[in-house]
């Protein structure tokens, strides 16, 4: 998931706070990705490379070891139904704070998945998302190269910065990805476009409004899953329209 997977595992950190630091590893070596180092700057509660290793509370949830499934079979995965996910934490600079704050208060979009090997059974149909921000006000798009609505305000920055942005909004509407855990671990309401892909308990949050389609959360990667896909067109743009209207922002 990338940035997605780090930002839960801040969640942990926080959840298992003490007077020891978190190392996310191992139980021998603490093993980071390029986005633990981006996601877990400035944190105070989780150890990172190069720490003395002497006094830290080792959590086994690292890349190739994420605990929200127990296994891969037949082409899916095997979701562990005893995970809770938990909003994360950032600890932004000066400088991300006021990036955010100066661009506060709309309403960001994000039309897209990440491109992993599951992305096409999570993706719902942009021309739906289009019709949304039509009829939404003040709509912010970050801009990392993908397709950019017609109507919205791009902005380029790093994903940080985006988080930062997040802060400071009034809701989000998203796909199921980084940014909407983003949102969650700074507190931001919002609908959340998630179909019947992966389970809620395993990927959502409270503070956001879920939307689900129908039938078993399959998992499915990397072939087309036409179950994903009738559970995704189950979700109308009509409904999103309607769940937002209730936010009152």
């Amino acid at each position: 998931m990338g940035y997605g997977d780090e930002i839960m595992a801040s969640g942990i950190a926080k959840r298992l706070t003490s007077k020891k630091k978190i190392a996310f590893g191992d139980g021998k070596k603490i093993i980071w990705t390029k986005e633990s180092e981006i996601i877990f700057l400035n944190n105070p509660r989780v150890a990172k490379p190069g720490d003395s290793l002497y006094d830290v509370l080792w959590e086994p949830y690292y890349r190739g070891n994420r605990n929200y499934f127990s296994s891969v079979a037949n082409g899916r995965f095997i979701w562990n139904y005893g995970f809770q996910c938990e909003p994360g934490e950032f600890y932004f600079t000066e400088a991300e704070e006021e990036f955010g704050r100066s661009n506060a208060g709309g309403v960001v979009v994000e039309p897209h998945t990440a491109k992993f090997g599951n992305s096409h059974n999570r993706q719902w149909p942009i021309d739906r998302m289009q019709t949304v921000v039509s009829n939404i006000n003040n709509v912010i798009q970050f801009d990392y190269g993908k397709k950019i609505l017609e109507g919205v305000t791009p902005i380029k920055c790093t994903f940080r910065e985006a988080a930062a942005v997040l802060k400071y909004s009034k809701a989000i509407i998203s796909m199921h990805g980084g940014l909407q855990i983003a949102a969650a671990a700074v507190g931001l309401k919002g609908i959340i476009i998630l179909g019947n892909f992966i389970p809620p308990n395993i990927s959502t949050y409270h503070i956001h409004d879920n939307l689900i389609g129908y039938g078993p959360y399959c998992g499915t990667i990397d072939t087309d899953c036409d179950h994903c896909k009738e559970s995704l067109d189950y979700i109308s743009n009509t409904k999103v329209l309607e769940r937002f209207s209730l936010l009152n922002v």
